[in-house]
């Protein structure tokens, strides 16, 4: 069961289940998180997770464009009426409202060889920790 704000994040090849929960949306060094405001009900887990792969798959098309060139990387928007219009991508965490759910990636977070493969991955952990780490909710 959790309660919001609330984030995840984990670091490339670390375990599910070693995620690091938290309450602030901060860039961890090395890492990737997802964060929840604190007017997300953490009852609507299959919105919650549909948002965040949605910001997620936004993020990674965006960066295949070169529209995020370097620094880190921020996305997030409204989880009740996310799309790809209402998703806002940006490199320093400001805005966040109380509805929103975020994805987060430092810039030193995996190896440049394998990084799109290494924010795959640690996206799947953190989305399948979001639903364990909920239940009850």
């Amino acid at each position: 069961m959790i309660t919001t704000p609330y984030s995840l994040d984990i670091a490339p090849g670390d375990a599910a289940e070693s995620a690091t929960a938290d309450i602030v949306a901060t860039v961890v060094v090395g890492s990737m998180k997802i964060f929840l405001g604190s007017g997300v009900d953490p009852a609507k887990r299959q919105s919650i997770r549909g948002s965040l792969k949605v910001i997620y798959n936004f993020m990674m098309t965006e960066a295949g464009k070169g529209t995020v060139t370097s620094g880190d990387i921020v996305a997030f928007g409204d989880y009740i009426e996310v799309d790809q219009s209402t998703i806002t991508l940006t490199n320093v965490i400001i805005g966040l409202g109380a509805n929103d759910v975020a994805v987060v990636v430092s810039s030193t977070f995996g190896s440049a060889t394998n990084q799109t493969i290494e924010y795959r991955e640690a996206f799947r952990k953190l989305n399948a920790q979001l639903l364990t780490r909920s239940a009850g909710n």
